[in-house]
């Protein structure tokens, strides 16, 4: 009977082992940028820091972000690129949310601009130890 359990436990702890290595992996291909983000953020043609970072997944989907606030005048990019420690880059979307998005009022002659994560890239990069990281607007730019 011992032999049963010992193979059991063998099976199961390689099982796991695999779901966690095909996981692992299905992340970091989810969350690497484009080669043109990166060629653009390269050369510089950013839109400068948000005006907020929002760092609350525990709060459910779509809760990790920042606000961009840009000159009407100016067409923002629709590419969320987010440098962590190391280089590593991760990319996100961007969508125009107005004037006016959950308190935050815009200057007169800007609009905001809301740009995130997706909560699984955001969740790891957490569970990684990379919480301050993602709370610096520094390492957050809007291409």
């Amino acid at each position: 009977m011992k032999v049963n359990k010992f193979y059991l436990a063998l099976i199961a702890i390689l099982f796991v082992a695999c779901i966690i290595f095909a996981f692992y992996r299905k992340f970091n291909d989810q969350s690497s940028c484009p080669e043109p983000v990166l060629a653009n953020f390269k050369a510089g043609k950013t839109y400068g820091h948000p005006y907020q970072v929002i760092v609350k997944p525990w709060n459910g989907r779509h809760n990790v972000y920042a606000i961009f606030m840009l000159p009407v005048e100016q067409k923002a990019g629709k590419n969320l690129l987010v440098t962590i420690k190391g280089g590593r880059t991760y990319c996100g979307r961007a969508w125009r949310v107005g004037t006016e998005y959950e308190g935050i009022q815009a200057k007169p002659g800007y609009y905001l601009i809301k740009a995130g994560l997706k909560t699984r890239t955001s969740s790891l990069l957490i569970a990684r130890g990379f919480i301050k990281q993602l709370k610096d607007p520094h390492n957050w730019n809007l291409v």
